[in-house]
């Protein structure tokens, strides 16, 4: 009689072995799967991250021709509204580059500093 449970042990023992296995085969080829699966997935991400990288700085750019061009469009208008004002104004524009030169010329010559007090005049204030 105890023949037969041994051998049913035995049997049951295999089969555990057997499953076990393939359990093992199983769960590597899972690991592969997924180390495949996150591969595929990086490259994904990175290619997307790429490509959004790409539209964002193609954005900036065309963002900032765009703005290169406005200022120059607004200092163009500037110089020549500039130029008709003193073709309609001559006498004003001379009597304002003037006034710009005098002013110029007093800050920096330091023209709004007291002058400086010479010796000579304060030696006839001491008595001796």
């Amino acid at each position: 009689m105890a023949a037969v449970p041994e051998k049913d042990f035995t049997e049951h023992l295999a089969t555990i072995r057997a499953d076990i296995g393939s359990l093992t085969k199983t769960i590597a080829q899972l690991g592969s799967d997924t180390a495949g699966i996150h591969r595929s997935l990086a490259a994904g991400l990175s290619n997307a991250a790429i490509g959004a990288g790409g539209h964002f700085l193609s954005e900036a750019e065309n963002f900032g021709e765009e703005a290169i061009q406005a200022a120059a469009r607004g200092a163009s208008a500037a110089v020549t509204g500039v130029q008709e004002e003193i073709e309609n104004n001559p006498l004003i524009a001379v009597l304002v580059a003037v006034g710009f030169g005098v002013a110029i010329g007093f800050l920096s010559r330091g023209a709004f500093s007291p002058a400086p007090v010479k010796a000579r005049y304060s030696r006839r204030l001491r008595r001796p």
